[in-house]
């Protein structure tokens, strides 16, 4: 029997009115919304959804199951997820619905990535997945009991066994976060009780997330700095760091890259200065240097600073050795090259602010401190100053503090400052460098 086969005999099999109710609970507000159910069967589901004003459109392998689902939904195409094409799907949903489908799937992180590209900026989705680990189950398989039923916990047509904890992580590490969940639970646990330990009493998990659209990031090249795993995760952040090294990490993504520059430091900065280039897919980045950890809610950051402005970043002249004038920036820099704290070349500093006096670039016109970068990368004004900025780190210094100012003030880019201290406030904690 192969899989097509399979799913047009297991057509006549329905949704629970239970699952129904819960998953109509978790959708909220479905007036106008357009929805698509994935593995959408004879259209009960989507059915009931257009009772409160849904246009809901199904897919389904079950070609017999499609002939009935033509006839209550707005649109009902045939697709089988994991190797057709999926031309005739739009890519506009505002919520997506994949009920008892991800357990039967051979590659469910190729289908969560895909899965992204039809959802709006803002759009949802809802999974629900038998718990593998519900206490009755575990208590059968304590006395050995596991065989393969025509249908229930042990489908025979299911290939991945998912537990409470196992959908999130699966859901986290292909870039979606829970944000509502809303389990059915076994009968003969009260729900208050069954609520504390969804793990045990949930027979079947239903969960709403969204895709993430938040990254914090750091690059750390030439083995200048060790990785510090954060003290704080924000659910809705994915967490990435751009090395050459190689690093090992519960939280951060280790994307290991061949340095494109001889200097550590250039190699690094690339990353930094252009997330429009290698984070395009998160429209809000957080960049923070190597020797900061995370130490709070990096969702405050963003919420606070990035309202009307694209771009927040710390004001240098709240540091201890404080400044607000990249001339002095560069006389700094090059007295401590001098002293043996290199920094770059101090005849290439200096021709680098003498060339910015020469354009009309004023003294004392704010400096700021780019160990963290708060932006919406993607934004056109943000890109803009972001190349420019990144020629300037080419062609001269690679001290990017000496640069940034003068191309926000030659783009008329306008930023917000972030009051406090960059090296110590309540999103980051800095450590020295390893040399």
């Amino acid at each position: 029997m192969n899989v097509k086969e399979y799913y047009n005999k297991k057509s006549g099999y329905g949704v629970s009115n239970a699952r129904i109710l819960k998953v109509i609970e978790l959708a909220g507000e479905l007036k106008n919304k357009k929805v698509l159910d994935i593995g959408c069967g004879n259209g009960r589901l989507g059915e009931e959804l257009k009772k409160f004003g849904a246009i809901v459109h199904g897919c389904d392998i079950s070609e017999s199951a499609l002939e009935k689902a033509k006839k209550v939904l707005d649109k009902a195409v045939y697709l089988d997820v994991e190797s057709t094409d999926w031309a005739e799907i739009d890519n506009d949903y505002d919520l997506i619905i994949v009920s008892e489908l991800i357990e039967h799937l051979f590659q469910p992180a190729v289908f969560l990535d895909k899965i992204k590209k039809y959802l709006t900026s803002d759009g949802e989705l809802i999974i629900t997945t038998p718990n593998f680990l519900m206490w009755t189950l575990r208590l059968r398989m304590l006395f050995g009991q596991f065989e393969y039923h025509k249908t229930g916990f042990w489908d025979e047509g299911h290939v991945h066994f998912y537990t409470y904890n196992s959908l999130k992580k699966e859901l986290s590490a292909n870039g979606f976060y829970v944000t509502e969940e809303n389990h059915i639970y076994h009968p003969k646990i009260p729900c208050l009780i069954a609520g504390l330990r969804p793990q045990l009493f949930a027979y079947q998990m239903i969960v709403k997330v969204k895709r993430k659209n938040r990254v914090m990031y750091t690059t750390i090249f030439g083995n200048k700095d060790k990785l510090m795993e954060p003290k704080h995760v924000s659910d809705n952040f994915d967490y990435i760091c751009f090395t050459d090294q190689d690093f090992k990490s519960k939280v951060w993504q280790i994307k290991k890259v061949a340095p494109s520059h001889k200097d550590p430091a250039r190699a690094a900065k690339i990353y930094k200065i252009l997330p429009h280039k290698y984070l395009s897919e998160y429209e809000y980045s957080i960049f923070a240097d190597g020797n900061l950890k995370v130490q709070g809610d990096l969702n405050k950051l963003i919420d606070q600073y990035l309202d009307k402005k694209n771009m927040a970043t710390f004001d240098h002249k709240n540091l201890y050795d404080s400044w607000d004038c990249i001339y002095e920036e560069a006389k700094q820099c090059i007295r401590l090259t001098k002293k043996g704290s290199y920094k770059d070349e101090p005849e290439l500093m200096q021709k680098q602010v003498d060339y910015y006096r020469k354009q009309g670039y004023p003294e004392r016109n704010g400096l700021i401190s780019g160990m963290i970068l708060v932006r919406k990368h993607n934004e056109a004004d943000v890109v803009k100053t972001m190349e420019d900025w990144w020629k300037e780190i080419e062609q001269w210094s690679r001290r990017d503090q000496l640069s940034f100012n003068y191309v926000a003030w030659k783009n008329n880019f306008k930023f917000v400052y972030i009051p406090g201290d960059s090296r110590n406030n309540e999103f980051f904690k800095h450590h020295l460098h390893l040399k």
